[in-house]
């Protein structure tokens, strides 16, 4: 058995700008994504240029490797030069491939279901977890806690999967594995920096898992968030903050983040003192997301055996 939970771990929220912060732990992004109309968005925000555009710089992760989302680039990080145009096959992550591509194997989408086991409609909702061990993972502390009733079941997706469809995996058309809360610092009303579980996937073992490592990002580090986005919804465009032409925007994201989607949205620290922040885009399904840093995550250790 391994004890836990000694120590930190972090994820990304919002302070009201395109930020993302987290104390000195494991980062991962702390948004919720409901198959119902969403309610708890208010942690997820798209990076803006001063136009008002949505601006970002991400690719899906498959077998064939790593495929540029048709995106306009934050400056400084256009892999065409070209500032302002829409990229789609340029090698912007071709020095992490490696890294990215091999981190995705330990990736996996996790599904939770709220309420009520026998005779009631459940409510669903999907978020992002990683191993850290054969079958230990790592997720944001809120997605296992429940909104409006306990959680009755966490499953997750096969690890390393290209793309996992919200409906199949809640019509259970696709292999799902059980998992178990073998602890949580989680607690509502508590501090982001305690947002964090563990679970275990019982019987499966995956040989790939991320090394955790206490290296802190220099300001203006480059940094890769690894998840999987839930679908799009207007409302929660509509609730982001300095957003021109919302119908354009809406479909600024949905080709930003593909839902579904193995994904790896990439960012740069803006600040690495007590609390670290970056300037990088996220969205709704990527709660759970790993922290991608010189090839590992960033954080301490925290599982003993």
């Amino acid at each position: 058995m391994a004890s836990l939970l000694g120590g930190f771990f972090g994820f990304f929220t919002s302070d009201g700008s395109s930020r993302r912060s987290h104390g000195f732990q494991p980062g991962f992004g702390d948004d919720v994504a409901f198959e119902e109309d969403p309610t708890v968005f208010e942690s997820d925000r798209l990076q803006l240029d001063q136009t008002g555009a949505v601006i970002g710089l991400t690719a899906t992760i498959d077998k064939e490797g790593l495929q540029l989302c048709e995106c306009k680039s934050p400056e400084g990080q256009n892999p065409s030069g070209r500032a302002s145009n829409l990229v789609s096959t340029e090698p912007a992550f071709e020095k992490d491939k490696e890294q990215i591509l091999k981190t995705s194997k330990c990736m996996c989408r996790v599904f939770i279901e709220e309420g009520e086991v026998d005779g009631k409609q459940r409510r669903h909702f999907f978020g992002t977890a990683f191993f850290v061990g054969e079958t230990r993972l790592i997720t944001a502390g809120h997605n296992i806690a429940g909104v409006k009733s306990p959680v009755t079941r966490i499953s997750i997706s096969l690890p390393g999967v290209s793309k996992v469809s919200s409906t199949d995996m809640s019509l259970r058309k696709v292999p799902l594995i059980e998992c178990k809360v073998v602890g949580t610092l989680y607690k509502k009303d508590w501090h982001y920096s305690k947002d964090i579980a563990i679970l275990d996937s019982g019987s499966f073992r995956n040989p790939d898992y991320v090394p955790l490592s206490s290296i802190i990002p220099p300001k203006e580090a480059i940094i890769d968030i690894i998840g999987y986005p839930w679908e799009i919804r207007r409302e929660w465009i509509e609730a982001q903050p300095g957003l021109i032409n919302i119908t354009q925007r809406e479909q600024d994201a949905k080709k930003l983040f593909p839902a579904g989607s193995l994904l790896v949205t990439r960012g740069t620290v803006e600040d690495s003192e007590e609390t670290m922040s970056y300037h990088i885009s996220t969205c709704p399904g990527m709660g759970g997301s790993c922290v991608l840093y010189q090839g590992s995550v960033i954080g301490k250790n925290l599982l003993r055996q």
